[in-house]
């Protein structure tokens, strides 16, 4: 389920996230005080306020492709929410994308 279009900036990516429940201006800043090398390399940024963090990975298979994989934290949900950014065919824009983790319950009409 995409999540978010973004758009590439000089130093990150920069969009909207829209869920059912919120709409909100984000941007993912390069994070220039990473202590160690499992530190994310993104802040995920609206306004002043930090939403998330975000790690640069490859895919797997034939050819490899970078993208983000990404934590966004909100104080009002359960949990944090897991989530990846992969460039689109468009060069330049990316999308956010979502899955529910199987081991959510699923609702069942009997």
């Amino acid at each position: 389920m995409v999540i978010g279009k973004f758009t590439r900036t000089s130093d990150g990516w920069s969009g909207t996230i829209q869920t059912v429940a919120c709409q909100t201006k984000a941007r993912f800043v390069p994070n220039d005080k990473r202590e160690n090398e499992r530190a994310p390399d993104f802040r995920v940024m609206s306004g002043h306020c930090e939403l998330g963090v975000a790690w640069r990975r490859m895919t797997q298979g034939e050819p490899a492709h970078e993208f983000l994989s990404v934590l966004l934290d909100d104080p009002f949900t359960s949990a944090p929410l897991n989530a990846a950014l992969f460039e689109s065919s468009k060069p330049g824009e990316a999308n956010l994308v979502w899955k529910r983790s199987q081991s959510s319950e699923t609702v069942t009409d009997e």
